[in-house]
């Protein structure tokens, strides 16, 4: 009765209920960094609102990749259901969104920064 047993699903659960709240944290970031550019925010609140989106997607994609190979972990060797190959899926899009909008947010803030 190992924490990846398949009696406990408490651990699945702790990293579904993770990336959630992550991808969460994300999306309202993202909102508060484009509502900011619409109403004028001050830049450095713009490029500290970014740079809270690049620590929280980087926490993202770690979880989710995590996710993805337990996912893969319990379709191949424990349950093998075709339910656990579409979460599989699911965290590994969203691995890859917040790879790919980490690298532009630091993509912003590199620019907006300028030579200093």
């Amino acid at each position: 009765m190992g924490l990846f047993s398949t009696k406990e699903k408490f651990f699945p659960l702790i990293v579904h209920r993770t990336v959630v709240f992550f991808f969460v944290l994300c999306l309202l970031t993202l909102l508060l960094y484009f509502a900011g550019t619409a109403q004028s925010f001050l830049d450095t609140t713009q490029i500290m609102l970014l740079s809270i989106y690049i620590a929280l997607s980087i926490f993202l994609a770690v979880i989710s990749l995590f996710g993805a190979a337990l996912g893969i972990r319990r379709r191949f060797f424990v349950q093998r259901k075709v339910r656990e190959l579409v979460q599989t899926a699911v965290y590994a899009l969203l691995s890859l969104f917040a790879v790919v909008t980490s690298i532009a947010a630091a993509f912003i803030v590199a620019v907006s920064r300028g030579n200093v």
